[in-house]
């Protein structure tokens, strides 16, 4: 499976119509570019599902570092709390990567 689009996203609003860019910096001179990743979305919640898309590299990059943190220890140290979390982290982080 291909990787997405690095963040950080960003939210552009034209007048209502929502596009979610992703920031690009050229290595070479440094300049910031922008990519579209989702045009113009519509809907009652249309400012909300923008802001939480624009959030997904984030969101996943959080996951994986807590996910990463609790698999430095062993699983059979793990109390009730570190097995809940990792219960809830795991099926997002594989649904992020398009694993399930």
């Amino acid at each position: 499976m291909a990787e997405h689009t690095p963040g950080p996203w960003e939210v552009e609003d034209d007048d209502g119509a929502f596009t979610i860019q992703a920031r690009i910096t050229d290595p070479e001179t440094g300049e910031i570019d922008h990519e579209p990743i989702v045009w113009q979305m519509g809907g009652i919640d249309c400012l909300e599902d923008a802001v939480l898309i624009a959030a997904a590299p984030d969101l996943l990059a959080a996951c994986e570092a807590a996910m990463a943190q609790l698999n430095s220890w062993p699983p059979a140290e793990w109390g009730y709390r570190e097995m809940m979390i990792a219960e809830a982290l795991e099926p997002a982080i594989k649904k992020a990567r398009g694993i399930i």
